[in-house]
């Protein structure tokens, strides 16, 4: 069973920017001759890794199934299986969301617009809930949320005529 078909999702990996060499050169040189130098001494240095960040590497359809996850592009095929699933991780300040499976070293995921992020969360969280015979849980807590939604909901303000003084 589908639960949604979504046009417009990137597939995403970490990729790691190029790194660079840090460290200096300790020892000294001397004149050997005009125009020539005797260098005395080593380097010591390192190798500093540049720093990882979410990369998209190609663009198409996220379907998400009550099996598995499907990411279909012009380059990249992606399947997250949930019998393979180790888990899942939605991003707190971007609209990604990263899956790691048994079947793959690495992990990856797919981003998504910011005006699409409950609806493609959701239909994750639908689907997981119709994997694990676990929807009216899902139901239970959704509607929990409401709850609290509706209680914490502040009251409407005041209204005063034009002209009306105010108390």
């Amino acid at each position: 069973m589908a639960f949604l078909d979504y046009d417009g999702a990137a597939l995403v990996e970490p990729r790691r920017a190029p790194g660079h060499y840090t460290g200096g050169y300790s020892g000294f040189s001397f004149r050997v001759a005009k125009g020539v130098r005797y260098h005395v001494g080593g380097t010591r240095g390192t190798w500093a890794p540049g720093p990882e960040s979410t990369t998209p590497i190609d663009r198409g359809t996220l379907t998400i199934t009550d099996r598995r996850l499907v990411f279909r592009g012009l380059k990249q095929a992606r399947e997250w299986a949930f019998t393979k699933m180790l888990g899942y991780h939605h991003d707190e300040h971007e609209p990604v969301t990263f899956v790691q499976v048994s079947n793959r070293q690495k992990v990856s995921g797919f981003a998504y617009d910011v005006a699409h992020v409950p609806l493609v969360r959701f239909s994750f969280a639908l689907a997981l809930a119709h994997y694990h015979g676990a929807v009216a849980d899902l139901r239970r807590q959704v509607e929990e949320e409401l709850r609290e939604h509706e209680a914490e909901k502040p009251a409407p303000p005041a209204l005063s005529l034009v002209g009306e003084p105010k108390p």
